[in-house]
């Protein structure tokens, strides 16, 4: 049999360590480009395989970048409940020993910095990458898994929103049959908006979906708005998230229409803001530690075991019935 190709035979024509040659060959971000682009052409050259080892889990401790949602858009953290995303996220890695760096932004500081070592995984959660991140991760092989993002390119793990949304309108012909229904979304909750708009429109139980009426923040759902609409004879306002249908709650309050008495309101999430009102917000539970723990799940087996398929998983939130129905 042939000798097999070994990194201390590439170190050597390639004048190099054979750390530094591991780390090229893995794509880290502490090899410079030159040195990077060398040792990749000598092991190309001399037909180097990789040995298809697992890494010893017990043994593995695991650098993870998790990216949240853009921090100039606060509201955007009120969709989910932050310690039971790392719950489970944690949960998702089990006995594996992990170094959870958290951005607040999608910037691609924490891959490059030395001080950080090599990075083993990536998890953006309710966050889709820049352009610039997604060449970096590309570039570098650096497995990542999307939460409740839907992406080409990438593995993820997301709520099934279609059957999330009709699940919740079914509820509503049930509890309400001969109201009149509003769907009320803003244009500042994209993409995940359009996703759950068109989910609504199409129920797939031969009804027609809801009206939908689009706002560009939850800022311009004023109590005017909310007048209009219920004047136009909207009894059942079904909100794009919990933190719209609190929006909405608060402005029937304000002009004295009661919940559910004169009209009925449904959200999506069960984000902690729907806890903030009397009467719980009928909802469709996000699962947010579910998608946490089988995000990590998936990233420890692409790092771990190596595996290279993209796979796609989709959760089906259950229904909350609350108090608002």
């Amino acid at each position: 049999m042939p000798k097999r190709v070994t990194i201390y035979d590439i170190a050597r024509e390639a004048g190099t360590s054979a750390s530094t040659v591991s780390r090229a060959l893995n794509r880290s971000a502490l090899v410079n480009g030159e040195t990077s682009h060398n040792v990749l052409a000598v092991a190309d050259r001399l037909g180097y395989s990789p040995r298809r080892i697992k890494r010893h889990a017990s043994r593995a401790i695991l650098h993870i970048v998790v990216f949240l949602p853009h921090a100039e858009r606060p509201q955007s953290h009120l969709f989910y409940d932050a310690a039971a995303l790392f719950s489970g996220i944690q949960a998702g890695f089990g006995s594996i020993r992990t170094h959870l760096i958290v951005s607040l932004n999608d910037s691609i500081d924490p891959l490059v910095a030395k001080k950080l070592g090599d990075i083993d995984g990536c998890i953006l959660a309710f966050a889709s990458a820049t352009p610039g991140l997604r060449s970096v991760l590309s570039e570098r092989r650096i497995p990542t898994v999307l939460i409740n993002r839907m992406d080409e390119q990438f593995s993820y793990v997301a709520n099934d929103a279609v059957a999330g949304m009709r699940g919740l309108l079914s509820a509503v012909h049930r509890r309400r049959p001969d109201d009149r229904i509003c769907f009320v979304s803003v244009e500042d909750a994209k993409p995940v908006a359009d996703y759950r708009v068109r989910a609504v429109r199409s129920p797939g139980d031969g009804r027609s979906g809801p009206e939908v009426r689009w706002f560009p923040t939850v800022t311009e759902i004023t109590p005017g708005a909310i007048a209009g609409l219920y004047e136009d004879g909207f009894r059942v306002f079904m909100c794009v998230n919990d933190f719209v249908a609190a929006a909405v709650y608060d402005r029937l309050t304000q002009l004295g229409i009661r919940v559910p008495d004169d009209v009925g309101i449904t959200g999506y999430d069960a984000a902690p803001v729907r806890g903030l009102f009397s009467r719980a917000i009928a909802t469709v539970d996000l699962s947010v530690a579910e998608l946490g723990r089988q995000a990590a799940d998936l990233l420890c087996g692409m790092i771990v075991e190596r595996t290279a398929a993209r796979i796609e998983r989709k959760i089906v939130g259950s229904l909350l019935p609350g108090e608002t129905l």
